[in-house]
Parts: structure tokens; C-alpha cells; sequence
């Protein structure tokens, strides 16, 4: 059975591929388990460049075929803020879970309750060695509420202020089956079946 390593030591992050990949048939590994320590400056001006990236640096560090992501929260009320800066806002290292919350609840406090909407755009790319790397986008929108959801689900802070119109409800609330239709690493995934089905047959 062939390997893909998940290029992140998000658990959160890991099990969403498992989620929406995980019929196929490969060996998922991920940075715990093969190199905790790599870290790739995730310097780029947008989370496809961040993405494709982290896959490349991961892949050649490790000679192993990788999928990694990149993705963040985009308020359009204020200038697409915080983007690619989802998780480090203005600092170099990446903030807790709580202090994201923290930061960005009193963020957006400042906006009216018709500019409390919300993109959260994420990327992943696939790279096989010596092959160019593969993208899948997802993008999930909706309202940004003040009153969190009450669950927390570890290494996906702003999912506590995602209220989806469409559902009627908050995101943390959908049944299994609205999950997957809404999820946009769901939807990024998806797109990047194709490739993995032709690694895993090649």
C-alpha cells in the first residue's frame, strides 16, 4: 500500500482528511509520526502559495508524496483581514486556540451586525516527488456570531463563530450529513481524489 504523509500536527486537520479521503486506499502518515520538527516559513502572499509551499519543502525533506494545506479566515468588512495571518495575526509564532478567539472576537466587535460575514478559504496541495504539485480550493461562508458555540473543536478556533444562513444553524450544530456537504476541506479534498487515485495506481 502506498504512503502519503499529511504534511501538518494539526489533529484536528489530520482527521478531516481521513474524513473525506479516507476510503482510499493509502498508508496516512503524518508529521508526528515521520518529522515533528520540519517547519516551512509559511511566507507566502496567499494560502495556495502557503500551501504549495509547505507540500514541496515536505515532500523533498522526506521523499515522501505529501498533502498539505494552507487556509484561513477572510472578513470582508475588513479588507479580507485576518487571511493568510489566520493564526499569527500580527506576530511570528502561532497563537493558541484561545488566544485566536480572544483576538478575534474583540476584532470584530468594532463591525455592525450586517458586516459580520465571513469566507474561510482553504487550499491543499498535493506533490509526488518529482511532479508538479496538485491544488483543491474550499471556500465556506456565512455570519460571524458574537455568541459562541459553546463546543470547541481542537486546532479550528473560528469555527465557534460560524453561523451558516443556509442551515439555520451554528456550523459546530450540523448533522453528519450537512457536515459534508458544507465542509470546505471537504470540497478542497475532493477535488485532489483524481490525483491521489492516480499515485496510488501508478
Amino acid at each position: 500500500m502506498k504512503q502519503v504523509l499529511i504534511g501538518s500536527t494539526n489533529q484536528g486537520k489530520i482527521l478531516e482528511v481521513k474524513r473525506f479521503l479516507g476510503d482510499l486506499s493509502i498508508d496516512w502518515l503524518n508529521l508526528c509520526d515521520i518529522a515533528p520538527n520540519i517547519e516551512v516559513d509559511e511566507n507566502r502572499p496567499d494560502f495556495e502559495g502557503n500551501a504549495v509551499k509547505k507540500a514541496v519543502e515536505i515532500s523533498r525533506a522526506t521523499q515522501m508524496a505529501t498533502l498539505a494545506a494552507d487556509g484561513g479566515m477572510v472578513v470582508p468588512a475588513l479588507g479580507g483581514w485576518p487571511g493568510v495571518r489566520s493564526r499569527r495575526f500580527d506576530t511570528q509564532v502561532e497563537h493558541t486556540d484561545e488566544e485566536v478567539i480572544e483576538i478575534f472576537k474583540n476584532k470584530i466587535r468594532t463591525l455592525g451586525s450586517k458586516e459580520r460575514k465571513f469566507e474561510f478559504h482553504t487550499v491543499f496541495a498535493f506533490v509526488e516527488l518529482g511532479r508538479q504539485p496538485v491544488v483543491g480550493r474550499g471556500v465556506l461562508s456565512g455570519d460571524i456570531t458574537l455568541e459562541l458555540h459553546p463546543l470547541a473543536q481542537p486546532g479550528f478556533p473560528y469555527r465557534r463563530f460560524w453561523w451558516l444562513p443556509k442551515f439555520h444553524k451554528y456550523f459546530l450544530d450540523l448533522t453528519d450529513l450537512e457536515y459534508d456537504q458544507a465542509n470546505h476541506n471537504g470540497h478542497a479534498l475532493r477535488k485532489l481524489r483524481p490525483a491521489i487515485e492516480r499515485y496510488i495506481h501508478d
